[in-house]
């Protein structure tokens, strides 16, 4: 009669056709840790010259955990493979777009703002306060038409709230999207992923990475889509988040999805500023359609 210990080692011999797994007998007996390293992903060099991204830094993360296999606690080592990428981002620029569209909407004069006994065809071009009734109160009037305007920004860069200027943001007058790619390997025994990070859904393996990337936090979900990535069918799932940086607080938007691809959990994560969320959008998705694994990186 088999012992669990026999049963976790005979069935550990099924693993060795698993890639990249190493030191399966120890494993099995609890004598030894299980190693197991990732291969390389990246985006493609066109991709990256059409988006404007570059590639910031290539490392890898280790994780060593211990993990329950069939009742029993074994040890895992993974050597994860990870690529970051980064995009200027010019904020002053953004702010600016954002107040001049902003004074624009104020501009627009609405009928129903005026006064029911000013009829806006009374109104001529060269409109001059004298010219209105004297009955009538110009600081009643929509700001296009005479009344002081005024702007109060708000302490942070926000994507709907309003906008700041960078003498407000402690002099941050610039950030970078960031798109992080991340391959994992994607090994299980007896159908169960021996990998932590495969055991995430989509809002925890977000801020899980978000904790790695530095002062961002995530948010509540926006969106879900769902798209091939690397041939495969996967959910692509949107976040809010905030970074802080420079004593500022930027809205972002948090982009991640993960598909397994040759043996790997292969892992893509983008964030920018919401002030440039339909530009970024997009080039996240031309990196989701970019991604390339495994690659050299000699």
């Amino acid at each position: 009669m088999y012992s669990r210990r026999q049963a976790i080692a005979a069935t550990g011999l099924g693993m060795a056709a698993l890639s990249g797994c190493t030191d399966l007998a120890e494993f099995a007996t609890g004598s030894g840790p299980l190693s197991a390293t990732a291969q390389p992903a990246a985006i493609g060099e066109q991709t990256l010259s059409e988006t404007g991204y570059s590639l910031a830094n290539r490392d890898t993360l280790e994780i060593n955990e211990q993990v329950e296999v069939g009742g029993e606690t074994r040890r895992v080592e993974i050597t994860n493979q990870v690529a970051t990428y980064e995009r200027p981002i010019d904020l002053a620029a953004a702010v600016s777009d954002s107040v001049t569209s902003s004074s624009s909407d104020a501009g627009t004069v609405d009928q129903g703002d005026l006064p029911d006994d000013v009829d806006p065809e009374d109104l001529p071009d060269d409109f001059d306060e004298e010219d209105l009734p004297d009955d009538v109160d110009p600081d009643s009037l929509p700001n296009a038409l005479g009344g002081e305007q005024s702007m109060t920004a708000p302490s942070r860069i926000a994507g709907s709230g309003g906008a700041a200027s960078p003498q407000q943001l402690g002099g941050t007058d610039s950030a970078s999207s960031i798109f992080v790619v991340v391959s994992t390997p994607g090994f299980e025994f007896l159908g169960q992923s021996l990998n932590p990070l495969g055991q995430l859904d989509n809002q925890a393996l977000a801020t899980e990475l978000a904790g790695q990337v530095g002062q961002l936090s995530v948010g509540s979900e926006q969106s879900t889509t769902t798209r091939a990535v690397l041939g495969s069918e996967t959910t692509v799932s949107t976040f809010d988040g905030t970074l802080s940086q420079s004593g500022a607080e930027i809205d972002v938007e948090i982009v991640i999805t993960t598909v397994i691809n040759e043996g790997d959990y292969v892992i893509g994560f983008g964030a920018y500023p919401q002030l440039r969320a339909e530009t970024g959008s997009t080039n996240v998705s031309a990196l989701l359609d970019g991604l390339e694994h495994p690659v050299s990186t000699e």
